[in-house]
């Protein structure tokens, strides 16, 4: 996953991401946060319904933090995930939100499952 700076996200790329690792090029316009945890490894992936309604996710780290992207849009905006306890999380920045993310069904250290404000999704592995 590609982050690109400018206001509107749409500028030069600053930084990749690649399962959990992540990595800022010259000029990335933020602090340097320390390392995600380990165990934001298991969350990472590409999670889909079996129908055909949303949501989609794809989860990544981006300098520290987990983030989710619920479209397929590229004019989407990533969303941060903040910690709530073992495996949830809140989605988005702001404390109000009562938006979640819950993994589960870790097996291998994959999660095979996301629920995104209790509606399940799963995680595709694709190439």
């Amino acid at each position: 996953m590609f982050g690109r700076g400018g206001k509107d996200g749409k500028g030069k790329v600053a930084s990749v991401s690649r399962g959990a690792q992540w990595y800022a090029g010259d000029g990335f316009p933020d602090p340097i946060e320390p390392a995600a945890p380990k165990e934001y490894a298991s969350y990472v992936g590409h999670f889909v319904n079996n129908g055909p309604e949303e949501p989609v996710a794809r989860v990544f780290v981006r300098n520290g933090r987990l983030m989710m992207l619920l479209s397929e849009d590229e004019d989407a905006t990533p969303e941060s995930l903040e910690p709530l306890g073992p495996g949830l999380f809140r989605i988005g920045k702001a404390q109000y939100s009562p938006e979640r993310a819950r993994f589960d069904t870790v097996i291998d250290g994959e999660a095979l499952r996301l629920f995104v404000s209790g509606v399940p999704i799963y995680r595709k592995d694709i190439p």
